[in-house]
């Protein structure tokens, strides 16, 4: 029946399961089988295992499933131990907010003499939020699949928003490295081509391109966007973009550089550190027909 739950752990808790507790090589062993616990909105399941009761140094082990909650819930109702420093700070420093639903977990460790705890499974998100980038801006409305390991975060089939680019197909893999948390991120997605310029403008590494994107306005039109985000996420400028690639659909702009302005732009461009690729990108500069093919060296 309903019972107060550990300290750090917040709400009542029922649970229910077969116990089994017999002697162990050093002190005795205890076997939890097909658990069913109820936190309040929370309902988990699973199985437990802890060695070496009555001993210097107990072990435990546990494997569970959990359904959908908001991630503040779902939180709350495990010990912060639960959950590595790396990615207590990657939740606190990024504002990630959601639902989460636990597919499998499992979490290993040791109370004495200090809490030591390992965590892996499979999760899938929800309504998820975050900041991200240089500027902080907010990603909504992310789904996904999330595996996570000790010293590794990855995800895929992302979806959402991210400003104002809605994110078709996406992963990324964020390693926690001594020096830092490492992002690898592929995305996918639609964007209206005025605010792509401006995300450009500010996360290319290449002078040339960045400062060229900068002088466009009258920007019309949309671009699909196919991009890798990669870098450290606890550094200012420690995001760049290696690789994009564009696929215009009526696009237009004007710019300093051009006596005309560009309308109705057609086609693919790939970007990468060393070059911009031209892939067939048809439209019209003022009255003139426009065929753009080839690469330029950056």
């Amino acid at each position: 029946g309903p019972r107060p739950i550990p300290e750090r752990i917040h709400g009542m808790a029922t649970l229910k399961s077969q116990v089994r507790l017999v002697p162990g090589v050093l002190g005795y062993d205890m076997a939890l089988s097909n658990m069913a616990a109820s936190v309040d909105n929370l309902a988990i399941a699973g199985q437990a295992s802890l060695s070496g009761i009555m001993t210097r140094q107990p072990t435990f082990a546990l494997k569970l499933s959990a359904t959908p909650v908001s991630l503040d819930e779902l939180l709350s109702h495990f010990p912060s131990q639960w959950l590595p420093e790396h990615l207590q700070r990657l939740l606190a420093e990024h504002d990630i907010k959601g639902r989460a639903e636990v597919v499998t977990a499992t979490v290993t460790g040791s109370t004495t003499p200090a809490p030591h705890v390992s965590v892996s499974g499979e999760f899938k998100i929800f309504e998820g939020q975050a900041l991200l980038g240089k500027d902080r801006v907010r990603a909504r409305n992310l789904s996904g699949t999330i595996r996570l390991d000790p010293d590794r975060l990855r995800a895929e089939n992302i979806a959402g928003e991210y400003g104002q680019m809605r994110i078709t197909a996406g992963k990324l893999a964020i390693a926690f490295l001594d020096e830092g948390p490492s992002l690898e991120l592929d995305v996918g997605g639609t964007l209206n081509t005025a605010e792509l310029a401006a995300t450009l403008a500010t996360s290319l590494k290449a002078p040339a391109v960045a400062g060229a994107l900068a002088e466009l306005h009258n920007i019309s039109g949309t671009t699909d966007v196919a991009l890798r985000l990669t870098g450290r996420l606890n550094h200012p400028d420690g995001l760049s973009i290696p690789a994009a690639e564009l696929t215009f659909r009526n696009t237009g702009f004007a710019s300093p550089k051009l006596k005309e302005p560009v309308t109705g732009l057609e086609g693919r461009l790939a970007y990468s550190p060393a070059s911009v690729e031209f892939d067939r990108i048809t439209g019209k500069l003022g009255a003139a027909a426009l065929v753009i093919h080839g690469a330029i060296a950056i």
